[in-house]
């Protein structure tokens, strides 16, 4: 790189031609393709280009480090220019500031501290020093002034010159960028100000020109204009250089982070069923095609949808495509290790219709589809016809068996029990039926109970809890880990038969087939006319005053909530109605019992009730004056005026209910819109704050510069893909024990008795294990429990037969033994193949070394967030079926935005408080009244002003039959004194306040003014009501909750406490300090310390997604809450929480602030290492992720040759 010194000559001469000093020479590199360079002679292309400067004719500020000149002219002595520092202080933070393993951060507050300092020294020098202001694009220094004590006793000469320094040094003079020149110079302590180069180095000397190749291009000769480009010709601003840095189209965001690329494309995507789950086609000049199964993972549908193509160039980026990226390595999500392609809609369908109890095909159509099964390249056995005479015929679920086993070679043993949607509730079994409960549900009348045994369907019409991807323990779910592949071809080839089964089969929807009867138009009428009855009712009791209020509600609320649930239920009886009327070859009646396309609530709006529309969880507010539209009453509360739809869609709406129903509509599209942009944001800034995190061979979670964040992954070291029990667990026991016990018959084996089955399974987790790290402790709590369960099961069953439960005999011995043995006995060869199974596939699932889990975690969290509506309402406790409960929590997308924002003030902060005796629902009232915030105003009977005594002054009344009603235990005259004093805002003292009896006080105001007198009183007037005279201040209310178990029963009471100081709430009597809990994660950091703080964060996340019905793995939720607390405190992922966790520069200047990183960056001479995600991407080097955590060498040297020397038979 070359500097080439400029003037401000022209730029060319007549003939279009650049001087030599002008500011587009020669030598700064060829302007076009026939030039040449003048300093290297270098053509268009060869030339890389050469700077050159201006140099100015005064310095000027750079405004980028204005603010950095200011902090050093405030530290340095304006006479010698030494740092304002005493000599300890100076040594003592040289040494801080010299720590080589200071942070950024660290020195940044050092330097806040210097400056602190020196604003209260003085210089050894004793020069005047005085202030240092910012004006608007100056500094402006005040000298101090000179203290003078009597000017009469001094001469003339003297008083001359002090007058002189006085007019020098009294004014404000201008401190210009010159004379922050000749201040900077003499500066010696550069490090105790945090500067990494010389301080006069902030000031602008000289201007850098580009060369040629890099500066902006210049349009010459264009076409001509139009008269409507002029106005954004004049309103558009000149880029600058930060301009040209910052934001999404910026260098860093635009072409750093983001690169445009070539061999890449972009078209609509269509549907081929025909394909490959693992294929894509392109047709020439036609669209980019694949399976429909495979729309889950993208998202994907065929509305117009486009996706982008990518060609990798070289073999190590195809090989890394493929292995990565692959459909085939990809069937489960590491969300939650749920299964991600499988069968949809049609597919749905078909399969529900070809398992239909009624399906029975014969020889000819029943090869037709097992031929759709295969590609004519493996054996199919077909299996015994369930009818022989008259006439040989199968069913639609041998089918199935088929397509899970081919023939007898396969060794594919599935068992599964999935209770689909038409399943009926199960009746509850007797003391025999314990032991066989998978027989007990298959007896489903609506067989909708799916039962594999041994790879064979024995019962259930399959459906979408069998087969989609979101149903828990689906049939891929249950096969896929241990048959991977076998699950790719028989999935390829169930898709390929339910699609030509539906096509030939025919499949359609209608009008005539929401058309509701004359019996279901009765019903309809009926019903509604009693639901209308009932809220006329309430109504007419509310009118009166005679409805009570529930705990916590007031009469209103109450009433909402009964009418609420009124209309609630009235939907769903019509609903009842509708589907039990419904014929069942109902085309959406199909559809919503497979669980391909709708649900129950939309076909009965569809034929009989559209229903109550709800605005923000309530129904329909007033949009007029005390009422909701002109056509009904004022204060009408009826169901048709406050939202109720009693027509269905296919009657049509009346006026007023569409309006209503577009009232509904257009709260779901604004939250649409809304949440994009939100969700967007907040899954952009987890991206950056966790991106960087991995496992590493120690097994430990580290970020780029190596600090550790996880001494363990998930504190398990499991792979959250991977998993295929419930709640995140490594293995589905039963499952592999069923599977085991198929594989492993006990032919020619004992069974175990229980203590031999717990001996052996103790001595198998005893053994010392010689992979790293062993099995976790709570995967031994699993497994020991599993078998446990197993035990148990063999004691029931040997107690049910009247045997030994201890002492087992040989199956031989009797028939009770032979049938204990063959219901739950195990063998000591198949605990010993379980035992051995479960280990190795334990150890299969530690996560691999490299994997980049800060970014799958991120967006494992952000991409459900985009599922969620954006204002979502909790009820916190519920009293009754249709009684509303009166606290609301914020959920949804802005509770997640709280949790990770960390944020000090959240919108509805709750505390869980356990009760000493939880079983006592009045011991819950007590504490709930030693809690709850109680002001004067509600206990007090008048508050009066007197004026006829001497002094005027206020008089309170106290309401004792209130107070005692109520339960207000310890309120009393004395009590609401000292509440009255201790008040800040009233500032009285005692003296001001004097009880006059156990009922009455009197207030003098503290004042002498006469004239401000009335307006005293007045103000204490309406002050006093809000005096707090009981409980916390912070406490709006608090609200006794029944906590209800599986079975609906109430287990125990606890209180939701609305507020904040959760210490006070820790001290109240009668709470278990132990067991409670507050979804405000600062406090709980304040209160109870960081780990506290942790294990909130985990929670409240948890919560908020389970309350939406999704689930996440743990292990991501657990390592944002670590990444948020590793340094001590709560950072929230936001550009301030970010900039303390990370010190690379280019990270955090592509994130947010670029130009305040740049600048703070450059004036302290910092240097970034290039370890971090977006630095390796931005400088274009591969990052220490995935597969480039590992780095392959070869030996330059030559290798020893080695040769082949057989060992001598004998030795000498």
């Amino acid at each position: 790189m070359s500097y080439l010194q400029g003037n401000y000559m022209p730029w060319s001469t007549c003939q279009l031609k650049a001087h030599q000093g002008s500011r587009v020479p020669k030598t700064h590199g060829a302007a076009n393709k026939q030039g040449e360079c003048g300093t290297c002679h270098g053509s268009y292309t060869e030339c890389p280009g050469h700077f050159g400067y201006l140099k100015l004719a005064l310095p000027v500020f750079n405004v980028g480090f204005f603010n950095n000149i200011l902090d050093v002219v405030k530290c340095i002595c304006k006479g010698c220019s030494r740092v304002l520092l005493v000599e300890k202080d100076r040594r003592e933070f040289l040494k801080k500031m010299r720590q080589p393993r200071a942070e950024p951060l660290v020195k940044f507050a050092l330097m806040k501290k210097v400056r602190d300092k020196c604003k209260l020294s003085r210089c050894p020098c004793k020069s005047l020093d005085g202030s240092t202001e910012e004006l608007r694009s100056a500094l402006s220094h005040k000298k101090e002034k000179l203290a003078i004590t009597s000017i009469h006793t001094l001469d003339p000469a003297t008083v001359l010159s002090l007058f002189r320094r006085m007019i020098d040094e009294v004014d404000a003079t201008l401190f210009s960028p010159y004379k922050s020149i000749y201040y900077f110079q003499p500066i010696t302590d550069c490090e105790l100000l945090n500067l990494g180069d010389r301080p006069e180095k902030l000031i602008i000397t000289e201007i850098a020109v580009p060369p040629v190749p890099i500066r902006p291009s210049v349009f010459v000769g264009g076409g001509g204009g139009r008269m409507s480009d002029a106005p954004c010709l004049i309103d558009s601003q000149h880029r600058g250089l930060i301009q040209r840095l910052k934001g999404k189209t910026g260098r860093f965001r635009g072409n750093l982070s983001g690169k445009r690329t070539e061999y890449t494309g972009r078209t609509v995507i269509s549907p081929d069923p025909n394909l490959r789950i693992t294929e894509a086609r392109i047709m020439p000049w036609r669209t980019l095609r694949f399976n429909e199964s495979v729309c889950n993972p993208y998202n994907a549908d065929f509305d117009g949808d486009e996706m982008n193509l990518h060609v990798p160039q070289t073999e190590e980026a195809r090989t890394e495509a493929l292995m990565l990226m692959g459909v085939q390595n990809n069937l489960c999500t590491p969300k939650n290790g749920e299964i991600l392609v499988a069968s949809t809609q049609d597919f749905l369908t078909s399969s529900f219709l070809i398992t239909r109890k009624d399906s029975f095909y014969d020889r000819s159509s029943f090869t037709l589809l097992c031929s759709y099964l295969g590609d004519a390249m493996e054996n199919i056995d077909l299996p015994t016809p369930a009818l022989i005479k008259p006439i040989e015929l199968w069913t639609g679920k041998q089918l199935f068996s088929v397509l899970v086993r081919p023939n007898a070679f396969t060794k594919v043993y599935l068992n599964l029990g999935v209770r689909e949607k038409i399943c009926t509730k199960k009746c509850p079994l007797t003391v025999e039926d314990k032991t066989s409960e998978a027989v007990h549900d298959a007896m489903c009348p609506n067989d909708g109970f799916v039962y594999f045994r041994n790879s064979e369907l024995l019962s259930g019409q399959v459906g979408k809890k069998t087969l989609d991807w979101k149903a828990n323990q689906n049939l891929i779910d249950v096969l896929s880990p241990v048959y991977k592949k076998f699950v790719l071809i028989q999935g390829i080839y169930l898709f390929s038969c339910s699609a030509r089964f539906i096509g030939n089969h025919g499949f359609s929807i209608g009008v005539d087939d929401v058309q509701p009867g004359e019996s279901l138009n009765e019903k309809k009428g009926k019903t509604i006319g009693e639901g209308y009855q009932e809220c006329h009712e309430l109504i007419a009791q509310y009118s009166k005053g005679a409805l009570k209020p529930q705990p916590g509600c007031s009469r209103a609320q109450t009433l909402e909530a009964r009418i609420s649930g009124v209309l609630n239920k009235l939907r769903d009886t019509a609903g009842d109605h509708c589907m039990s009327t419904l014929h069942w070859r109902n085309s959406p009646l199909i559809m919503s019992q497979c669980g391909s396309k709708g649900s129950p609530i939309n076909i009965s709006q569809m034929v009989v009730c559209v229903g109550q529309q709800s605005v923000g969880g309530r129904r329909a507010p007033n949009g007029f004056i005390d009422r909701t539209l002109p056509h009904f009453p004022i204060n009408s509360k009826t169901p048709a005026a406050k939202g109720f739809v009693a027509n269905s869609f296919y009657t049509g709406l009346t006026a007023t209910e569409f309006f209503f129903h577009t009232m509904g509509g257009r709260e779901g599209l604004v939250d649409t819109a809304v949440k994009t942009a939100e969700t967007g944001y907040m899954s952009r800034r987890l991206m950056k704050g966790l991106e960087d995190l991995s496992v590493f061979y120690d097994q430990t979670v580290r970020n780029a510069s190596g600090g550790i964040v996880q001494f363990v992954y998930g504190d398990d070291g499991m792979d959250p893909v991977k998993m295929e029990g419930k709640g995140g667990n490594p293995l589905n026991l039963d499952q592999l024990f069923m599977k085991v016990m198929a594989t492993c018959p006990q032919r020619g084996h004992e069974t175990l008795s229980p203590e031999g089955i717990s001996q052996m399974l103790n001595d198998k987790l005893s053994e010392q294990d010689p992979s790293a790290g062993g099995c976790s402790d709570r995967f031994k709590e699993l497994l020991t429990k599993f078998v446990g369960n197993r035990i148990k099961m063999l004691r029931n069953t040997r107690r049910a037969l009247h045997l030994d439960e201890d002492h087992v005999g040989r199956k031989d011995s009797s028939i009770e033994e032979c049938v204990a043995a063959n219901i739950s006995g195990i063998s000591a060869k198949q605990l010993q193949v379980f035992l051995d199974t479960c280990l190795s596939r334990y150890h299969s699932k530690i996560i691999e070394a490299g994997a980049s889990i800060g970014a799958i975690g991120a967006q494992s969290i952000g991409e459900p967030g985009t599922q969620m509506t954006l204002k979502t309402f909790h009820f916190a406790g519920v009293a009754s079926m249709s009684i509303l409960s009166v606290l609301y929590v914020t959920l949804g997308v802005p509770r997640i935005k709280e949790i990770i924002n960390a944020a000090k003030k959240i919108s509805t902060p709750i505390i869980t408080a356990e009760l000493l005796s939880g079983q006592d629902e009045s011991f819950g009232v007590k504490v709930k009244r030693c809690i709850e915030k109680v002001v004067l105003g509600e206990v007090a009977a008048a508050i009066k002003i007197v004026l006829k005594s001497s002094q005027p002054n206020l008089v309170v009344k106290l309401d004792m039959q209130r107070i005692e009603a109520q339960g207000y235990e310890g309120i009393s005259a004395d009590s609401v004194q000292l509440s009255i004093i201790n008040y800040p805002k009233l500032k009285l003292k005692s003296q001001h306040v004097r009880v006059i009896d156990e009922a009455k006080l009197r207030i003098y105001p503290d004042g002498t003014d006469r004239s401000k007198l009335q307006f005293e009183l007045h103000n204490l007037k309406s002050m006093l009501p809000k005096v707090i005279v009981k409980g916390i201040q912070t406490v709006e209310r608090a609200v006794v909750n029944p906590v209800k178990g599986r079975d609906k029963t109430i287990e125990r009471y606890n209180l939701l406490v609305e507020g904040t100081n959760l210490l006070a709430v820790l001290g109240a009597p009668g709470v278990d300090a132990m067991k409670t809990k507050s979804n405000h994660i600062m406090e709980v950091n304040q209160t109870l310390g960081i780990e506290a703080a942790r294990r909130s964060i985990i929670d409240e996340i948890q919560y908020t997604f389970e309350s939406n019905n999704m689930i996440i793995d743990l292990r991501h939720m657990m390592l944002l809450a670590d990444l948020m607390t590793y340094k001590g405190e709560v950072l929230g992922i936001t550009r301030y929480g970010i900039a303390k966790m990370k010190s690379s520069v280019l990270m955090l200047a592509s994130f947010e602030k670029t130009s305040e990183h740049l600048f703070n960056a450059s004036y302290a001479g910092r240097e970034d290492q290039i370890d971090g995600v977006s630095e390796c991407i931005i400088m274009g080097i591969p990052m220490q992720l995935g597969t480039g955590i590992l780095k392959v060498r070869q030996r330059l040297e030559s290798l020893p040759e080695f040769k082949y020397q057989p060992a001598p038979i004998m030795s000498s």
